[in-house]
């Protein structure tokens, strides 16, 4: 039996480690400020530091701020969100905006809601967005491209990173932007991700719609070991793994993943996914041994593409029952199209594959020093995999090493 738990929870936590972390600044206790539109223009002031200092105050203070021109933010730095406790939309004039630089441009860092909406961000050290706490933030209509990267150091372009718990759910919005993640070569400690979601303890209600993601090279969009409710619709994602990582090679289009908090559900819809020489597209993993109640999953009507594949297109492991998995067009070469592989304890129940299309070169399975190969094949069934039901694998290689599958 395939055991992906342990590599896959040191490869997480690699993947989400790897991104360092910029020192936060203290919150300031202040009252709530008054709502209020202000306008912050680059050239009212005599240098890049006074320009930022003002852009910081606006921040501070609150409300509705409009940023017009280029602000220069100094490497080493940040703008905070959140400081003084108040509430902030940052957008665009209709002239545009664009923040450069930072090592996490704009970093929230304390329950306030936040809206940034049209604002350009490139050449971030670390993040272009960093969320580490929050009472609601949404990302909408950005344009973030250049990603940098500290000296051995990772990078995540959109960063939703260990949330606290709260009284009340917390909505999450990422929407319409386009986010390069960098074409910095990765390594070991230094992984290269576009949007992850790590160790969020509050109920969070996460919607990821709308986006282009490129130039990824180890995760598009990662949710780690995050509590509450993810949709996941309508983004591209392209990502580029690099086979001459070696043992390190571990590149994912879209991933959950559960280990010490569950999601209450995982659903991945119209998606459009190109990727190349990545361990799965699409997948899901879950290593929680007592799951009171399953998370909801399902991954349906999404267009995937893969290239070189290492594993396979879609990929479900671990103790993962009840999910659903429909409609998915899939195209290009990998070991396998479909595979469900119960990890370590892992028993995979009740999963429904249903009508994906599958139109695939199946590659010979590879030696990888992370996990054994799978035996290629359009649709693999492991050793625990039981009771599962696959329809619409007519004229497709099946091989089916559990008990009860109904696939057909």
């Amino acid at each position: 039996m395939l055991n992906l738990s342990r590599s896959t929870a040191c490869v997480a936590a690699l993947i989400v480690a790897a991104a360092l972390a910029a020192p936060a600044a203290a919150a300031v206790s202040s009252p709530q400020g008054p709502a209020r539109t202000v306008s912050i223009d680059r050239d009212a002031y005599a240098d890049d530091t006074s320009a930022v200092a003002a852009l910081q105050s606006a921040i501070d203070a609150g409300g509705d701020v409009v940023v017009n021109g280029t602000f220069v933010v100094p490497f080493g730095q940040s703008l905070f969100v959140g400081r003084y406790g108040n509430d902030v939309a940052i957008r665009a004039s209709k002239d545009g905006a664009t923040l450069v630089g930072g090592t996490r441009t704009l970093s929230q860092i304390a329950p306030v809601r936040m809206t940034v909406s049209g604002i350009a961000i490139s050449a971030s050290q670390a993040s272009y967005i960093y969320v580490g706490q929050t009472s609601g933030s949404t990302v909408r209509d950005c344009v973030m491209t250049g990603l940098q990267r500290l000296a051995g150091a990772g990078t995540v372009g959109l960063f939703v990173d260990r949330v606290p718990a709260a009284a009340a759910p917390v909505d999450v919005v990422v929407e319409d932007n386009l986010i390069d993640a960098g074409d910095a070569q990765w390594t070991m400690t230094a992984m290269n991700n576009a949007v992850v979601v790590n160790g969020v303890v509050a109920e969070l209600q996460a919607t990821i719609r709308g986006n282009r993601i490129q130039a990824a090279q180890t995760a598009g969009i990662f949710v780690n070991d995050s509590a509450g409710d993810y949709a996941i619709e309508k983004n591209h994602v392209s990502l580029q793994g690099q086979r001459d990582r070696g043992p390190f090679l571990w590149s994912l289009g879209i991933w959950g993943r559960s280990a010490s908090r569950a999601m209450a559900s995982f659903t991945v819809t119209n998606n459009d996914v190109d990727v190349m020489n990545s361990v799965a597209a699409i997948g899901y993993g879950n290593f929680l041994v007592d799951a009171a109640q399953p998370p909801n999953v399902l991954v349906a009507n999404n267009r995937v593409r893969i290239v070189s594949g290492v594993l396979s297109v879609l990929l479900l492991h671990g103790n993962v029952d009840g999910s659903t998995w429909r409609h998915n067009v899939i195209t290009g070469s990998a070991p396998n199209a479909v595979a469900l592989i119960p990890a370590g304890f892992g028993i995979a129940e009740s999963n429904l594959f249903q009508q994906n299309a599958i139109e695939i070169a199946l590659l010979d399975a590879q030696a990888h020093p992370m996990f054994p190969p799978v035996p290629e094949s359009h649709v693999y069934f492991g050793v625990g995999a039981n009771d599962n039901l696959a329809r619409g694998c007519r004229d497709l290689s099946v091989v089916d090493l559990g008990v009860g599958n109904t696939i057909r």
